[in-house]
């Protein structure tokens, strides 16, 4: 195949993802045994899900029509299983298919404004959402998890347009990497005192998303965990956590109050920031990152604890605050300690590179 052309499946489900890529051995074995014909596969593991890449080489088919070829064998090995096939040219993205009942449906956008698609495997063609590639079950706009769940799966309900809400079972301990990322719909979400792991960007982009109780059970939330949850006008803060970690609540523009406990020792970059919302903070921590409030441009009273030690270069740059307003002992200076810089904004002589991360 040319190298300006790749060919894969993507899968959200690291289970699903292995048992194509045990299906796509057993098809690797059949069509290398045809001469003029090779096919390799490898399985990657990314950000945003799992990739089995396809590999062709054929002297007597078009090595683009085998890779489709052999996506639909695999898909339709595994009727109930969702995955996505692409096609990139140089890069982009030039075509993309969706698993439908053991078959794959090529998409094409007609709808921009409210962005439908078009699914067509030849033969048949509906109209999908893109964002409807959820591995659980929704009932009435309700998301169902089912009893006895330990961890919500990665990707879990990524994407899903249909879910508004959504009842976590008290067996789940943990919710996975973006499992309910990108769900514009959803508005509550009940946690139970069961879980103790938030992973990284979980809710991320819940824009409809307004309240979320976190138990004090929770002692991680991963990164970007809740950003650009625009709706989320509360949240309080478990006292079982010792840090927030970096993008956790950035851009929840609507957030307007926040109380940091004791507990929590290290604002991580840019927790909090572009909370355009947020006028109000109590801080506990003992460090305050980089960033950590940067763009909060409505920020004009915090009350610092007695514990804060360390607030860093920017952490408050571009916020109400003056410098009077940040405890003195607490102030780091850049490294040239040029008693006019002020931390609370970024020096311009100051590069990237000289901020303490």
């Amino acid at each position: 195949m040319s190298n300006y052309v790749g060919i894969g499946l993507k899968f959200y489900r690291q289970e699903d993802a292995e048992k194509a890529a045990a299906r796509a051995k057993e098809i690797q074995s059949e069509v290398n045994s045809e001469e003029g014909t090779k096919v390799e596969f490898e399985l990657f593991d990314h950000e945003d899900g799992y990739t089995l890449s396809i590999e062709t080489l054929s002297k007597y088919v078009d090595e683009i029509d085998l890779g489709f070829d052999i996506a639909n064998r695999i898909a339709a090995s595994f009727p109930e299983m969702k995955m996505r096939f692409y096609m990139t040219w140089e890069g982009p993205v030039v075509m993309e298919a969706v698993s439908r009942n053991g078959g794959l449906f090529t998409l094409e956008r007609v709808r921009d404004e409210d962005g439908f698609f078009l699914a067509d495997d030849g033969e048949n063609a509906m109209l999908i959402e893109p964002t409807d590639w959820g591995f659980y079950e929704i009932k009435d706009g309700e998301g169902i998890i089912p009893e006895g769940t330990t961890k919500i799966e990665d990707f879990g309900f990524w994407r899903s347009g249909a879910l508004k809400s959504v009842v976590i079972p008290p067996s789940v301990t943990e919710i996975g990497r973006f499992a309910f990322a990108r769900c514009p719909g959803l508005e509550r979400v009940v946690i139970p005192d069961s879980v103790t792991t938030i992973g990284e960007g979980a809710f991320e982009g819940c824009t409809g998303l307004e309240t979320i109780s976190l138990p004090n059970t929770v002692n991680e939330i991963g990164m970007a965990a809740f950003e650009g949850c625009s709706k989320l006008a509360s949240v309080a803060i478990p006292s079982s956590l010792d840090r927030i970690a970096p993008f956790a609540f950035s851009a929840c523009t609507s957030l307007t109050t926040i109380e940091i406990p004791e507990s929590v020792h290290v604002i991580e970059r840019c927790a909090f920031s572009e909370c355009s919302g947020l006028t109000h903070a109590v801080i506990h921590s003992s460090i305050i990152k980089v960033s950590a409030f940067e763009d909060c441009s409505s920020l004009r009273d915090v009350e610092f604890g007695p514990s804060v030690s360390e607030i860093q270069v920017a952490a408050f740059i571009h916020t109400a605050l003056s410098e009077e307003d940040l405890p003195e002992h607490a102030r780091v200076k850049p490294k040239d300690d040029d008693e006019n810089e002020h931390v609370y904004k970024r020096p311009e002589d100051v590069e990237d590179e000289d901020l303490p991360f």
